[in-house]
Protein backbone atom coordinates (compact mmCIF):
# COMPACT_ATOMS: atom_id res chain seq x y z
CA UNK A 1 0.00 0.00 0.00
CA UNK A 2 1.32 3.43 -0.99
CA UNK A 3 -0.13 6.53 0.64
CA UNK A 4 -0.12 9.69 -1.48
CA UNK A 5 -0.60 12.75 0.76
CA UNK A 6 -3.02 15.58 0.14
CA UNK A 7 -1.92 19.23 0.04
CA UNK A 8 -2.80 22.66 1.36
CA UNK A 9 -4.69 25.19 -0.73
CA UNK A 10 -2.55 27.70 -2.62
CA UNK A 11 -4.13 30.51 -0.60
CA UNK A 12 -2.17 29.31 2.44
CA UNK A 13 1.19 29.67 0.71
CA UNK A 14 3.63 32.56 1.07
CA UNK A 15 1.94 34.02 4.15
CA UNK A 16 3.85 36.11 6.65
CA UNK A 17 3.96 35.15 10.31
CA UNK A 18 1.90 37.72 12.20
CA UNK A 19 3.76 38.53 15.40
CA UNK A 20 0.83 40.08 17.27
CA UNK A 21 -1.66 37.24 17.35
CA UNK A 22 -5.22 37.84 18.53
CA UNK A 23 -6.70 36.20 21.59
CA UNK A 24 -8.69 33.36 20.11
CA UNK A 25 -8.43 29.70 19.20
CA UNK A 26 -9.80 28.47 15.91
CA UNK A 27 -11.42 25.09 15.28
CA UNK A 28 -12.15 24.02 11.69
CA UNK A 29 -14.40 21.06 10.98
CA UNK A 30 -17.76 19.39 11.27
CA UNK A 31 -19.27 17.96 14.44
CA UNK A 32 -18.93 14.26 13.74
CA UNK A 33 -18.16 12.43 17.00
CA UNK A 34 -14.59 11.68 15.90
CA UNK A 35 -13.92 15.44 15.69
CA UNK A 36 -14.11 15.46 19.51
CA UNK A 37 -15.73 18.89 19.65
CA UNK A 38 -17.66 18.13 22.84
CA UNK A 39 -14.44 17.63 24.81
CA UNK A 40 -12.97 20.76 23.26
CA UNK A 41 -15.76 23.02 24.53
CA UNK A 42 -15.55 21.43 27.98
CA UNK A 43 -11.82 22.20 28.05
CA UNK A 44 -12.36 25.71 26.69
CA UNK A 45 -15.03 26.32 29.33
CA UNK A 46 -12.44 25.70 32.05
CA UNK A 47 -9.67 27.55 30.24
CA UNK A 48 -11.71 30.72 29.78
CA UNK A 49 -12.26 31.00 33.52
CA UNK A 50 -8.53 31.73 33.75
CA UNK A 51 -8.22 33.71 30.52
CA UNK A 52 -11.58 35.49 30.06
CA UNK A 53 -10.38 37.66 27.17
CA UNK A 54 -9.95 34.62 24.90
CA UNK A 55 -12.54 33.32 22.45
CA UNK A 56 -13.12 30.19 20.39
CA UNK A 57 -13.85 30.75 16.70
CA UNK A 58 -15.55 27.80 15.02
CA UNK A 59 -15.58 27.25 11.25
CA UNK A 60 -17.52 24.51 9.48
CA UNK A 61 -21.07 23.47 8.88
CA UNK A 62 -23.41 21.60 11.16
CA UNK A 63 -27.11 20.75 11.17
CA UNK A 64 -29.74 22.99 12.79
CA UNK A 65 -30.32 20.30 15.43
CA UNK A 66 -26.63 20.15 16.33
CA UNK A 67 -26.39 23.94 16.34
CA UNK A 68 -29.34 24.17 18.74
CA UNK A 69 -27.74 21.59 21.03
CA UNK A 70 -24.42 23.43 20.95
CA UNK A 71 -26.06 26.76 21.72
CA UNK A 72 -27.69 25.21 24.77
CA UNK A 73 -24.36 23.66 25.79
CA UNK A 74 -22.56 27.00 25.48
CA UNK A 75 -25.18 28.56 27.72
CA UNK A 76 -24.83 25.74 30.24
CA UNK A 77 -21.05 26.16 30.34
CA UNK A 78 -21.26 29.94 30.52
CA UNK A 79 -19.26 30.46 27.32
CA UNK A 80 -21.93 31.83 24.95
CA UNK A 81 -20.17 35.18 24.61
CA UNK A 82 -16.82 33.45 24.10
CA UNK A 83 -17.76 31.27 21.11
CA UNK A 84 -18.06 32.69 17.60
CA UNK A 85 -19.63 30.24 15.14
CA UNK A 86 -18.89 31.36 11.58
CA UNK A 87 -20.44 28.44 9.74
CA UNK A 88 -18.86 28.37 6.29
CA UNK A 89 -16.39 31.08 5.26
CA UNK A 90 -14.89 32.18 1.97
CA UNK A 91 -11.35 30.95 1.45
CA UNK A 92 -9.96 34.44 1.91
CA UNK A 93 -11.79 34.98 5.19
CA UNK A 94 -10.69 31.55 6.43
CA UNK A 95 -7.03 32.29 5.68
CA UNK A 96 -7.20 35.62 7.50
CA UNK A 97 -8.90 34.09 10.53
CA UNK A 98 -6.33 31.29 10.78
CA UNK A 99 -3.39 33.64 10.26
CA UNK A 100 -4.44 35.97 13.09
CA UNK A 101 -5.39 33.24 15.59
CA UNK A 102 -3.54 32.77 18.83
CA UNK A 103 -3.63 29.06 18.03
CA UNK A 104 -5.43 26.55 15.85
CA UNK A 105 -6.70 23.53 17.75
CA UNK A 106 -7.58 20.15 16.26
CA UNK A 107 -8.76 17.66 18.93
CA UNK A 108 -9.85 14.78 16.66
CA UNK A 109 -9.96 11.21 17.92
CA UNK A 110 -8.79 10.07 14.48
CA UNK A 111 -8.12 11.50 11.04
CA UNK A 112 -7.05 10.15 7.68
CA UNK A 113 -5.20 13.37 6.83
CA UNK A 114 -5.35 16.48 8.98
CA UNK A 115 -5.67 19.41 6.56
CA UNK A 116 -6.51 22.04 9.25
CA UNK A 117 -3.29 21.18 11.07
CA UNK A 118 -1.26 21.88 7.92
CA UNK A 119 -3.24 25.07 7.26
CA UNK A 120 -2.37 26.34 10.73
CA UNK A 121 1.31 25.54 10.22
CA UNK A 122 1.31 27.17 6.78
CA UNK A 123 -0.31 30.32 8.18
CA UNK A 124 2.42 30.71 10.79
CA UNK A 125 -0.04 30.03 13.61
CA UNK A 126 0.69 27.87 16.68
CA UNK A 127 -1.06 24.50 16.39
CA UNK A 128 -2.39 22.34 19.21
CA UNK A 129 -3.35 18.83 18.15
CA UNK A 130 -4.56 15.56 19.54
CA UNK A 131 -1.80 12.99 19.61
CA UNK A 132 -2.99 10.68 16.82
CA UNK A 133 -0.91 9.01 14.06
CA UNK A 134 -2.03 11.23 11.16
CA UNK A 135 -1.22 14.42 13.08
CA UNK A 136 2.09 13.09 14.37
CA UNK A 137 3.16 12.24 10.83
CA UNK A 138 2.44 15.76 9.63
CA UNK A 139 3.41 17.89 12.60
CA UNK A 140 5.89 16.03 14.78
CA UNK A 141 8.43 18.58 15.97
CA UNK A 142 6.28 21.53 14.91
CA UNK A 143 2.98 21.03 16.75
CA UNK A 144 2.12 20.72 20.44
CA UNK A 145 0.24 17.51 21.22
CA UNK A 146 -2.23 16.38 23.87
CA UNK A 147 -4.26 13.26 24.54
CA UNK A 148 -7.62 13.54 22.74
CA UNK A 149 -9.42 11.87 25.64
CA UNK A 150 -7.91 14.06 28.35
CA UNK A 151 -9.74 17.33 28.94
CA UNK A 152 -7.06 18.30 31.45
CA UNK A 153 -4.30 17.88 28.85
CA UNK A 154 -6.29 20.04 26.45
CA UNK A 155 -6.61 22.76 29.08
CA UNK A 156 -2.89 22.61 29.85
CA UNK A 157 -2.02 22.83 26.14
CA UNK A 158 -4.20 25.95 25.82
CA UNK A 159 -2.65 27.54 28.89
CA UNK A 160 0.87 26.77 27.74
CA UNK A 161 0.42 28.28 24.27
CA UNK A 162 -0.89 31.48 25.88
CA UNK A 163 1.87 31.73 28.47
CA UNK A 164 4.71 30.29 26.36
CA UNK A 165 3.88 30.60 22.65
CA UNK A 166 6.21 29.20 19.99
CA UNK A 167 8.99 31.51 18.84
CA UNK A 168 8.99 33.23 15.47
CA UNK A 169 11.74 30.85 14.35
CA UNK A 170 9.65 27.83 15.32
CA UNK A 171 6.61 29.13 13.44
CA UNK A 172 8.66 29.80 10.31
CA UNK A 173 10.08 26.27 10.48
CA UNK A 174 6.53 24.90 10.70
CA UNK A 175 5.58 26.96 7.65
CA UNK A 176 8.44 25.45 5.65
CA UNK A 177 7.32 21.98 6.64
CA UNK A 178 3.71 22.64 5.59
CA UNK A 179 4.76 24.09 2.25
CA UNK A 180 6.28 20.77 1.22
CA UNK A 181 2.72 19.44 0.87
CA UNK A 182 1.87 20.62 -2.63
CA UNK A 183 -0.48 19.19 -5.24
CA UNK A 184 2.50 19.08 -7.60
CA UNK A 185 4.35 16.76 -5.21
CA UNK A 186 1.22 14.66 -4.68
CA UNK A 187 0.76 14.30 -8.44
CA UNK A 188 4.42 13.34 -8.86
CA UNK A 189 4.14 10.65 -6.21
CA UNK A 190 0.95 9.34 -7.78
CA UNK A 191 2.63 9.13 -11.20
CA UNK A 192 5.53 7.23 -9.65
CA UNK A 193 3.05 4.69 -8.29
CA UNK A 194 1.37 4.31 -11.68
CA UNK A 195 4.76 3.94 -13.38
CA UNK A 196 5.93 1.25 -10.95
CA UNK A 197 2.67 -0.67 -11.41
CA UNK A 198 2.96 -0.44 -15.19
CA UNK A 199 6.59 -1.59 -15.16
CA UNK A 200 5.67 -4.40 -12.83
CA UNK A 201 3.16 -5.68 -15.37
Amino acid sequence: IVVVPLAIDESFRDLEVIKEKQHYFIFIGGRNPYKNYDRLILAFGEFVKLFPDWKLHVVGGNTPAIQARETARYRELGITSHVVDHGYLSQGDLVALVQKAGALITPSLNEGFNIPLLEGMAAGTPVLSSDIPASRELGNGYVRFFSPISIEEMIQAMKKVVMHPPSHVELVAAQRRARTYTWKNSFRELMEVYTSIHQGN
